[in-house]
């Protein structure tokens, strides 16, 4: 479906198919889809699948799994995306329903405190 998304106040046209703002890389615990995110970099990293039919999900899937689709799809990192009003599409969070577009996704920084031990690192945080 065609959509006007604003990414960082710039209105963005896309013909979306999937989209996926991710603070942490793994997707429903099992895919590894926004590999390049970081929790504590105070972004949003933006995915957005785009075009429709059943050979198009398939192709992006495939990609997933092999990892590459980040040439294959428009990605972004960004502090506040707007999801439009129309076309009105369902919204989830953490695969629980969140409710229609419109929406603002946005991080909150700084509100959780993450402790680990200091030998530990992790792919996960920029320090």
């Amino acid at each position: 479906r065609k959509t006007e998304l604003v990414i960082d106040g710039e209105p963005v046209a896309v013909d979306l198919s999937w989209l996926l703002a991710a603070n942490t890389r793994s997707y429903g615990g099992v895919i590894n889809v926004a590999h390049h995110a970081l929790a504590d970099d105070g972004l949003l990293d933006l995915y957005v699948f785009e075009g429709q039919g059943i050979r198009r999900s398939l192709a992006h899937g495939l990609r997933v799994l092999f990892r590459r689709h980040d040439s294959a799809l428009l990605y972004r990192r960004a502090q506040r995306i707007e999801l439009p009003a129309s076309p009105s599409f369902e919204a989830q969070v953490d695969g629980d329903p969140l409710g229609f577009a419109p929406r603002v996704l946005q991080l909150a920084p700084h509100t959780l405190t993450v402790i680990l031990p200091r030998e530990k690192k992790s792919p996960l945080f920029t320090g």
